[in-house]
């Protein structure tokens, strides 16, 4: 089993998946993913930092884990390229604040988020490409004996 860190992703990109935003199934949970201009839309889902803090004294101790997930949205556009990221930002947000989202959620706790931002717009042969990230902010737990185990 995958360490907890990367199943939270993991559930982000399912949500995303099953919400059939403009990227459809190319959602992929790795910041590295190469993308071709064909593949476009598309999102990556991951994990940029996490802090970990204990909240019991006894062993196995119960650790709050505090992650930032980023959310990274690639378009291509021929006119209009900030209207096409912020509709598939847009997407992203009800896919994972609408009622459905939810109970997929769960036992992650504090989900919401804390950036947008336009990390670039390429101008690049007949249309544009363009990337926008939306933050988000995840707590969850484990037990200090098993990391891959929410709680």
């Amino acid at each position: 089993m995958a360490l907890a860190a990367a199943q939270v992703a993991d559930r982000v990109a399912a949500i995303l998946v099953a919400a059939a935003t403009a990227a459809s199934s190319r959602v992929f949970t790795s910041r590295t993913w190469p993308l071709a201009e064909a593949e476009l839309p598309a999102l990556r889902v991951y994990v940029d930092a996490e802090q970990i803090e204990p909240e019991t004294i006894d062993y196995p101790y119960l650790q709050k884990h505090s992650a930032a997930v980023r959310v990274q949205g690639s378009v291509q556009a021929s006119a209009d390229i900030d209207d096409a990221m912020h509709n598939l930002a847009e997407q992203v947000l009800s896919a994972l604040f609408g009622t459905q989202a939810n109970a997929q959620l769960q036992p992650l706790t504090n989900v919401y988020m804390t950036a947008s931002e336009i990390d670039r717009a390429v101008i690049d042969g007949p249309a544009d490409v363009g990337q926008i990230t939306v933050g988000l902010a995840v707590q969850f737990r484990t037990f200090s004996n098993n990391p891959s185990t929410l709680v």
